[in-house]
């Protein structure tokens, strides 16, 4: 994928592009409780579109095919306690921008929704004293500036358009966090607003797939022969800044067939795009499949009047793809490790971000795991898979065996996945390194828009020897001072024969960051757990002895922001040491903000005597902190209605919708605040237990989410 931006401002052009999917950092985090927020309430009615169902705020009213398009409408949403296996259960807020650089959070009032009715009513505090005009950006989640924290005014907010995943049946619950929307305010003095009117920002694509029988689609890309795509862009139109590719893809995890037959399935996946002009008779949409192949069809390019664009703002558009059109499939390409000879890429000078090497074949990806210590740059131009299993493959007629995967030493420099997919089947090399499973050892790189599918088998009878724990992770074991943003793991994870084995497992890594200094390194932005993680001796579960989990990472010594697990994570302990586990983190010492956890966590203690199992829908336990650092520190995180906390067992442990214990001191607490709780998350409590210290000491402004936006 190409990309290329446009600053119009001499004061963006220097801003770093760090992009964040569904919410916002604070400017800056502290370990400070927030002032209480003063001022005026006022009420504004907001009008949108019909209200949707029970399951989504978007209602598409279908166009026949891309020349006429239908018509995007959002309805309204006071949150979902109803429908607890919805992705999208928060209630929606807008933020308000006024003043030089005032803004303010606007949230629903839920008794003012009403089926058929395209107004609600939405309440927030604005300062003293505050009048003229101002704007309304929805959602409020993703006001955010281009590197991902809050904006302070409007021109600074982004439309960010990567990263879109559709998950499951809810084929348009994702559209929420990318049908931006915007409205003007006349005067923001009045204390009450009869009516702002939103208009929306996008155009969606709607993609009804056949496949051949048996055959699931993992992506959808659209492609054009220009940089035509508008991936981001400001929401003053894109006058302040924009970023133009040839490409934008939708991630699909576990798409429900709609209907079919044995000899195919139908699926609808739905992309939302910024309004663009394809410059060319042609563009090319992309399918690739869960048996690791692809499919594309050209598409003729609508025509339009002079000055409008191919694809409309407010517009839905219908693809029809089926074995008529999409031609025969082309297999991803292959890296066999220990086999596949490495050779180095011919495009790009490697010398920085903007001018990469493109890894385009197999023998590319060899050549980048052999040289990515050495602080050069790297761009994935296609999906490929990676088999490392030790077994036996035929290759031109000759039969070879892979070598089993061992985690790369180091990588430094810079990796855009491209919002591409490494995939295949890997086993483990025993005990190497330091008896570590993931993609990479340790992480001082930037490592962006990539996508983890692989089918990972670990058989503990060779780890045991030398070591009495084993970790897995997906990017890295160690993130120590490396920057990992819109990463995704789907892998699927199977661990056997292992008895009597501590074990520790991150979603994305291992470790995220060192105090060093009292500061913190280490960086995780927007990404995505969604693993299933098995547990075997021989053929039955397993214990583990102890270990610390967590969806996107065992420990956290850094900064987590915007990261959402999927990840069930089901832990039975049998030994003394403490077990931790969470949604988002094991262990928490740094700062987690804006994440979201919708997996279920369960631990059991089946120990006679020793520590406690501790279980959290964000963290296993958050640290007061010592003399080299504040305690851990928890901003706007939600556990939801699908992220039920539970522990079990004969021996002690304690569980909390948020946290499942607190470590405080007097002088190093640790802080949590505005953070909430699904009306149906499980358990209601917030935190398990408090080793010391003042009940409330260090919260602040926790709510349920009805009204509250993560």
């Amino acid at each position: 994928m190409r990309t290329h931006h446009s600053h119009i401002l001499a004061t963006y052009a220097a801003t770093a592009l760090v992009a964040l999917l569904t919410a916002c950092s604070n400017e800056t985090f502290t370990n400070q409780v927030e002032v209480p927020r003063t001022g005026k309430l006022i009420t504004i009615t907001a009008t949108s579109g019909t209200p949707g169902d029970a399951g989504t705020r978007t209602v598409l009213k279908d166009g026949s095919n891309m020349q006429t398009g239908g018509v995007i409408t959002v309805g309204w949403k006071a949150g979902n306690a109803d429908n607890p296996t919805d992705p999208a259960n928060l209630a929606d807020a807008f933020e308000v921008f006024y003043g030089t650089s005032q803004h303010a959070t606007f949230t629903i009032d839920p008794t003012t929704v009403t089926e058929g009715v395209k107004a609600a009513d939405f309440s927030g505090t604005v300062a003293d004293g505050a009048s003229g005009t101002g704007k309304a950006f929805y959602p409020a989640a993703k006001a955010c500036k281009q590197d991902g924290s809050k904006a302070t005014t409007f021109n600074e907010c982004v439309f960010n358009m990567t990263g879109q995943v559709q998950r499951g049946a809810y084929s348009t619950a994702h559209l929420s966090d990318y049908d931006y929307k915007t409205a003007d305010i006349t005067n923001i003095a009045n204390a009450a607003i009869e009516s702002i009117s939103f208009e929306s920002q996008v155009a969606i694509f709607k993609f009804v797939v056949t496949m051949p029988g048996g055959e699931t689609p993992t992506s959808i890309t659209l492609r054009t022969t220009n940089d035509d795509i508008v991936l981001k862009q400001s929401a003053d139109g894109g006058t302040t800044f924009q970023e133009k590719s040839n490409e934008l893809s939708l991630q699909l995890l576990n798409p429900v067939a709609e209907g079919g037959t044995a000899t195919y399935s139908t699926f609808t996946a739905y992309m939302a795009v910024l309004p663009f002009t394809v410059n060319g008779a042609t563009f090319e949409i992309e399918i690739a499949t869960a048996a690791r192949m692809k499919y594309s069809f050209t598409a003729t390019t609508p025509t339009r009047a002079e000055g409008e664009k191919t694809f409309a703002a407010g517009k839905v558009y219908d693809i029809v793809l089926n074995d008529a059109n999409l031609g025969s499939p082309i297999p991803i390409p292959v890296m066999y490790n220990g086999i596949t000879a490495a050779t180095a890429p011919t495009e790009g000078t490697g010398a920085d971000k903007d001018h990469p090497y493109l890894i385009e074949t197999p023998a590319h990806l060899a050549y980048f795991f052999a040289n990515c210590g050495d602080k050069k740059h790297y761009k994935l131009m296609t999906d490929m898979d990676i088999i490392a299993n030790g077994k036996e493959v035929t290759i031109d007629g000759t039969p070879q065996t892979t070598t089993q995967w061992s985690a790369i030493n180091v990588i430094k420099g810079s990796f855009d996945g491209n919002n591409k997919t490494l995939g295949g089947s890997l086993e483990n090399v025993p005990n190497s390194p330091a008896n570590s499973f993931a993609l990479f050892y340790n992480s001082e790189a930037t490592i962006s828009n990539l996508t983890l599918a692989f089918n990972i088998k670990i058989d503990m009878t060779y780890n045991t020897s030398f070591y009495s724990s084993y970790s897995i992770s997906g990017i890295c074991r160690n993130n120590d001072f490396g920057i990992i943003t819109n990463c995704t793991n789907n892998s699927h994870i199977s661990i056997t024969n292992a008895a009597s084995t501590d074990v520790y497992f991150g979603g994305i890594c291992r470790e995220n960051g060192k105090i060093i200094g009292g500061e913190f390194s280490g960086t995780i932005i927007n990404c995505v757990s969604n693993c299933t993680v098995t547990v075997t001796e021989g053929g039955s579960v397993s214990p583990v002895l102890c270990g610390y989990f967590g969806g996107i990472c065992e420990r956290n010594s850094g900064t987590i922001t915007g990261c959402y697990n999927y990840s069930h994570l089901s832990v039975s302990k049998t030994g003394t040491s403490m077990t931790y586990i969470g949604g988002i983190c094991g262990s928490n010492r740094g700062t987690i903000a804006s994440c979201t956890n919708f997996g279920k966590i369960s631990g059991t203690n089946n120990a006679a005597s020793g520590s406690p199992v501790r279980v959290g829908g964000i963290c296993g336990t958050i640290d007061a902190g010592d003399f080299m650092s504040s305690g851990g520190t928890m901003y706007c995180c939600t556990n939801s209605s699908t992220g039920i906390i539970s522990v079990a067992g004969t021996g002690t442990g304690t569980c909390g919708g948020l946290v499942g214990y607190w470590y405080d001191t007097t002088n190093w607490a640790a802080k949590i605040y505005k953070c909430c709780l699904s009306a149906s998350a499980q358990p209601a409590n917030w935190i398990g237990a408090r080793a010391s210290g003042d009940g409330n000491l260090g919260l602040d402004g926790l709510t349920p989410c009805e009204g509250h936006t993560h």
